[in-house]
């Protein structure tokens, strides 16, 4: 692995699998009701202040400088050792996302999601996103990007426990249980 990534301004680059995320996210999120895309989109920076806003914005930053680096890095020629896990991580990222979309969607309004892949993780739909970039910045072979993308995930940390706040207040006891049994992230408490 490199440090920087070679960027390079070609038909053959990164954009493409971010593309093909964007339209499967919009795709699947203009499937739900509109209460649900007003659930969804709930914006607990509101409730923010202090450094954990100017955490959370950070962040947002670096997820906008990265994606801009993704679409100037090129697609791998060969897809082997990181490569494969690179394209293994953001498939399944790929996949993850719409199926959350999918089971949220399906959920009551007034319970928590329960069901498919919010039955192993709180947040699917963050899991899923983070999969694929952390799976990009891999297939961009580049050590700056990984970080980057560590970085990104740790700052959004802060906006999963506000969003965990509006669910206790929106669920109660519902989310509370839901909160010891499954994890926030797969394996993660």
């Amino acid at each position: 692995m490199q440090i920087i990534p070679d960027l390079n301004l070609e038909l053959a680059n990164q954009w493409i699998l971010l593309t093909i995320y964007f339209v499967v996210f919009i795709v699947f999120v203009f499937r739900l009701s509109k209460e649900k895309r007003e659930w969804l989109f709930e914006d607990p920076k509101q409730m923010m202040h202090g450094w954990k806003k100017l955490t959370l914005r950070a962040g947002q930053l670096l997820a906008f400088i990265i994606i801009i680096l993704l679409c100037f890095t090129r697609l791998p020629v060969k897809i082997l050792g990181f490569e494969f896990i690179g394209m293994v991580l953001y498939l399944t990222g790929v996949f993850l996302v719409p199926l959350s979309l999918h089971y949220f969607g399906k959920a009551p309004l007034d319970q928590p999601v329960l069901d498919g892949p919010y039955r192993y993780s709180r947040n699917p739909q963050w899991v899923g996103l983070f999969m694929v970039l952390f799976g990009l910045a891999i297939l961009a072979d580049s050590i700056l990007l990984v970080i980057l993308v560590t970085l990104v995930g740790l700052s959004y940390h802060i906006q999963i426990l506000g969003e965990e706040e509006i669910c206790r207040a929106k669920y109660g006891a519902s989310y509370e249980e839901h909160l010891k049994t499954v994890p926030r992230y797969l394996i993660f408490k």
